[in-house]
């Protein structure tokens, strides 16, 4: 589980071994994104291949749009959950673990 800047870096990440022919023998699997920094440079055209790529964010996020999240999920047509809370998930982690669990596959 990664959160904003890790989140971030992870879609980073990604792309780079997708796009890498060094990497071909990794399988990227059950990348969860929590409430990602998807305003930092280079996010909206970040590509990745990931099975079972998922985003979780709340509702009420004070740092990162949840309308731009909301975008980013549609437009990747990314399997997600939207739960009423901010950034940061205060008093909503057992609703995050379940969510989690939720969208990850063994």
């Amino acid at each position: 589980m990664v959160l904003a800047l890790g989140g971030y870096i992870a879609c980073q990440l990604a792309s780079a071994i997708t796009a890498s022919d060094e990497f071909n023998d990794v399988v990227l699997h059950n990348l969860a994104l929590v409430a990602p920094s998807i305003m930092r440079q280079g996010m909206q055209t970040t590509q990745w291949q990931a099975n079972r790529s998922f985003v979780i964010y709340g509702d009420q996020d004070e740092l990162v749009s949840p309308a731009s999240l909301a975008k980013f999920v549609q437009d990747r047509q990314l399997p997600h959950t939207v739960l009423t809370t901010g950034h940061f998930f205060h008093g909503k982690l057992v609703e995050l673990r379940d969510a989690l669990q939720q969208h990850t596959l063994p």
